[in-house]
């Protein structure tokens, strides 16, 4: 991290996180008082440092026992870690009750689904106009998955704090959280006025523009972010993923390497990201050796993403002319987790090519028997209908995603170019409306003039590309 382009308390926390560090290393003790001590491991969380984080909360217990916000932000730390046990112990010790050990209360009854109990407490909170209290309650909601309870508590206090910075970030993560981008990327943009080197502003804005499918200005953001912090793990995940939308694989790999580095993910995940990402492309040979690599190095009895890894692997196969090893994966998955829908959706889509429409059409159904209104498992069998351009069925599989979730702007884009391509004008300007990136009539056109010419295959990945660029 360049700490000459950090400001304010930022940069006191980098500098007595390396006087700190370096003084812990040589075995020499540092002294820092109760407030600093909370600080920093507060600011070793935030930069997803959870080792050094709990180093710093013990360490600053051993010098400050019994010292409220330091209880409170330990005990905050273990339920990150999602060991809600352990987070409950430390709340029967705390010394005393007040507003801010009220909303620890509250968010650990979230994160055990006990929400009318969470509520109870927040209605307690003394000072519910306190802006730390709004943003704990806030963020309390937000860490588990409460969005739109969030932005409750953060829209009037955005009205009476409009330029104070722990208000504008709590309500930049509350707008992502309810998918509102437009505010979301005003208010980090506001506050990267306020910090212009801040790497969690930045990733935040990173985020926004990668939902909004702008790729190039997410990698943009991830860089000024880097510049920040070079360590901000996050922000090379972000990268990886957005060098893979633009399909340069060679820039995405080395990204997930660098957040490999810095442990933000583990090697399992790298492999993964690349056979999924070749996988959704198609390129069944090496989506096939990154799905074979996972395969022997990751534990697999018994869990369901092992069966999804062998489903797909077993798909690759087929694709790749080894029929009979693709069953053997198959059987393999299914005994692993039989209730796993990709093994059925795999199945369906290789009988369907061997013309047993019939069988396939069975495996599909029991793909979605588990859940109907598994969204993934629909919008999976349109993509495998596309892929042998049968539109008909990808329209149909695509309409159960559209009555699952009327409000998907993507499922919509999809429709309308299926309908367009089909010629079926009422259905293609209905469902173009209700896309957030209508569809490009000329590359319509252009798809359809050349549908006689391509093989089956190219016309499917043109296709398929076109439908990528809609939503």
């Amino acid at each position: 991290m360049n700490r000459n382009l950090l400001s304010g308390r930022e940069r006191e926390l980098q500098l007595m996180a390396e006087a700190y560090e370096s003084a812990r290393a040589a075995g020499n003790p540092y002294y820092l008082d109760a407030d600093d001590i909370t600080d920093l491991t507060d600011w070793y969380a935030t930069h997803d440092n959870m080792v050094k984080a709990f180093e710093a909360a013990e360490y600053g217990l051993m010098l400050h026992p019994d010292n409220m916000p330091l209880l409170v932000e330990y005990t905050y730390l273990y339920m990150d870690n999602h060991d809600t046990e352990k987070a409950r112990q430390l709340i029967a010790t705390f010394p005393v009750e007040n507003d801010e050990t009220i909303i620890v209360k509250a968010k650990l009854e979230l994160l055990t689904d006990q929400a009318e109990k969470a509520e109870t407490l927040i209605d307690s909170v003394a000072r519910k106009d306190d802006l730390h209290n709004i943003s704990d309650i806030a963020y309390a909601y937000l860490d588990t998955g409460h969005y739109e309870k969030a932005l409750q508590w953060v829209e009037p206090a955005i009205e009476r704090y409009p330029d104070d910075e722990i208000c504008l970030g709590v309500a930049a993560d509350s707008y992502y959280g309810v998918e509102n981008l437009e505010q979301a990327i005003r208010c980090y943009n506001r506050l990267i006025d306020i910090n212009p080197y801040s790497a969690p502003y930045w990733y935040g804005l990173a985020r926004c523009y990668f939902d909004e499918e702008k790729y190039d200005q997410a990698i943009d953001a991830c860089n000024y972010a880097l510049i920040g912090d070079d360590e901000y793990a996050d922000a090379y995940l972000i990268k990886g993923h957005a060098f893979y939308e633009l399909e340069n694989e060679e820039a995405a790999i080395e990204s997930y390497r660098r957040a490999e580095e810095l442990h933000a993910i583990n090697p399992e995940h790298v492999h993964l990201y690349i056979a999924l990402n070749r996988f959704e492309r198609r390129h069944w040979e090496g989506a096939y050796n990154e799905f074979e690599v996972l395969i022997k190095i990751t534990p697999h009895t018994f869990t369901s993403g092992a069966a999804r890894i062998y489903a797909y692997a077993a798909l690759c196969l087929y694709k790749t002319g080894n029929k009979q090893k693709a069953q053997t994966y198959l059987k393999k998955a299914r005994q692993i987790n039989p209730h796993e829908s990709a093994i059925y959706l795999t199945q369906g889509r290789i009988r369907v090519e061997e013309g047993r429409y019939k069988m396939g059409a069975q495996a599909w159904s029991k793909a979605i028997e588990y859940d109907p209104t598994d969204i993934k498992a629909w919008n999976e069998i349109s993509n495998h209908c596309i892929d042998l351009l049968d539109l008909n069925s990808a329209a149909f599989a695509l309409r159960q995603c559209a009555e699952i979730d009327p409000n998907n702007s993507v499922t919509h884009g999809k429709l309308a170019v299926i309908y367009a391509i089909q010629g079926q004008q009422a259905r293609y300007q209905e469902e173009n409306r209700l896309a957030r990136r209508p569809v490009n009539n000329q590359e319509i056109e252009r798809l359809r003039n050349s549908a006689a010419e391509l093989p089956q295959e190219e016309f499917a990945e043109a296709l398929r590309k076109l439908l990528r660029t809609v939503g």
